[in-house]
């Protein structure tokens, strides 16, 4: 009985560990989390949650599952800093994940050591990968799609054992991560295809266990389904209005060839280096396993349906791709572990790689940033109005972060509005003139100055020949914190 129990703690001592290895990579980057509307917004959305009002996603292209996964962490965070540890923390369950969705898919006569070079070989590599630790950086390269579709992984190698309970959490992270990106919809294709096109899956899941995970996704989807039909009815016709968001983010001058090009190789040439090659021949051997074909299948189905599907709006990326992490890590690590020296050896020098070359840092100190800046706002009495001002170069400060940050850190949100009594905090980014007030907080590139009111910033500006860049920004944190009384109007200056 002591050996059994000891047999079953194993794995999940393993996965605890994977996900420590993987946390620790990602700690190191939560300073340099960008700070911006874009990475924002999610948790943005989920503050504005009332009884009176439900949150929209913050672009028309996403679910609310991405708001409602910020939702534990808007609860828990005290702070931009905590918020984005504990988004860290979650994207590290890639790792336990691709361990997991290794030990199952692997035949259950597979060798112990075999077993545990695949699976400790697939949890590090996706712990290490610096393309998924990039995504979390940047906040909005795909949100948590890498690590929805890793759990989704890991219940569909489960649901292949005859487990109806894995079969129907597959459904729901799936439609989960096509919440958080549309291109995650290409694992959704590729589920399809899977119980459509394979008799020994359904044999092993049975009719009840297809019919129960169809129902859950259906039950997911209900809310994007509603998202999609009201966007369909933008009264140009239902073409023409989805087409209008599918390819919002398309330029005029790019061709399909090229922009696949470009996404498959930075997305394993320069993300993975040398490891595309590892990809390619762990892929490639798994898909010659009678048994072991599945997780190849199921990595090379969903990667094909992101391409398709972004062939079909001419936009895809690099970070796009990221999406089917663990997917192609399991079938590599698969693969490859039938020669265990050779998996062990490759994956850790992979992994060694991508400890040494962390993703590019664009603004360093964005998070301390924001929450030096909110601390200092406890000091004033009153409403207050925190406002933005660029001149040039990057943007250092955001105002809706400043917000948040004060939020998360228990001061009272109606002390935020655009009245013209508040009083005007402005933060100015670039080397532009500062307001006249009370210096609150500098550094290189921006400042943050106690005006006074409103009117008093508007007769500086009118004084001033320079224009800036961009001015403004009040209306996101008012949208978030004060949604039913949230003004465009009101909040420009």
């Amino acid at each position: 009985m002591n050996s059994d129990y000891t047999s079953r703690m194993r794995p999940l001592l393993a996965g605890i560990v994977l996900w420590l290895v993987a946390l620790s990579a990602r700690w190191l980057a939560v300073d340099a989390a960008v700070v911006g509307s874009d990475s924002l917004g999610p948790y943005l959305q989920a503050c504005s949650l009332s009884a009176s009002w439900l949150p929209k996603p913050p672009n028309p292209e996403s679910g609310d599952a991405l708001w409602i996964s910020a939702l534990p962490l808007v609860w828990l965070a005290d702070s931009i800093r905590s918020l984005f540890q504990l988004r860290m923390a979650l994207g590290a369950l890639v790792a336990p994940a691709a361990f997991a969705a290794t030990w199952w898919f692997l035949p259950h006569d597979t060798t112990r050591l075999r077993r545990w070079t695949a699976t400790v070989s697939a949890g590090l590599l996706v712990a290490t990968d610096p393309g998924l630790i990039d995504t979390l950086i940047s906040g909005a390269r795909s949100y948590g799609a890498p690590e929805l579709v890793g759990l989704a992984t890991a219940a569909l190698a489960l649901a292949w054992r005859g487990k109806r309970l894995g079969a129907a959490c597959a459904a729901a992270f799936l439609v989960m991560a096509t919440g958080h990106h549309p291109l995650a919809a290409g694992f959704l294709l590729a589920a399809v295809g899977l119980v459509v096109a394979s008799p020994s899956f359904r044999r092993h899941l049975g009719r009840r266990g297809v019919r129960t995970a169809v129902v859950v996704g259906l039950i997911f989807a209900l809310p994007r389904l509603a998202r999609t039909t009201a966007i369909a009815l933008c009264g140009e016709g239902a073409p023409a209005c989805l087409s209008k968001i599918a390819t919002s983010n398309v330029g005029e001058n790019e061709t399909l060839l090229p922009v696949l090009t470009r996404a498959l190789h930075d997305r394993f040439a320069v993300d993975l280096g040398w490891g595309w090659v590892l990809i390619a021949i762990g892929v490639g051997i798994s898909l010659f396993g009678r048994r072991e074909r599945r997780a190849g299948l199921w990595a090379i189905g969903g990667l094909l349906g992101i391409l398709l599907i972004g062939a079909s709006t001419g936009y895809v990326r690099a970070y796009h791709l990221r999406i089917a992490a663990v997917p192609l890590a399991v079938a590599t690590a698969i693969g490859l572990s039938r020669w265990w020296p050779v998996c062990l050896i490759a994956i850790t020098s992979l992994a060694i790689r991508g400890h040494l070359n962390p993703p590019a840092v664009t603004d360093p100190g964005a998070v301390a940033r924001a929450d030096l800046i909110a601390s200092k706002l406890v000091d004033i009495e009153g409403t207050i109005w925190v406002d933005q001002l660029w001149w040039d170069g990057p943007p250092k400060v955001d105002a809706p972060a400043v917000v948040l940050s004060a939020v998360l850190a228990d001061q009272d949100p109606d002390r935020f509005q655009t009245a013209p009594d508040a009083t005007f905090v402005l933060l100015v980014s670039g080397s532009g003139p500062p307001p006249p007030g009370t210096m609150l907080a500098k550094g290189e590139g921006w400042v943050a100055v106690q005006v006074g009111e409103v009117r008093a910033a508007q007769m500086w500006l009118k004084g001033i020949t320079k224009r800036p860049h961009q001015k403004g920004s009040a209306y996101d944190w008012m949208a978030a914190l004060h949604p039913l009384k949230a003004d465009m109007k009101r909040a420009h200056w």
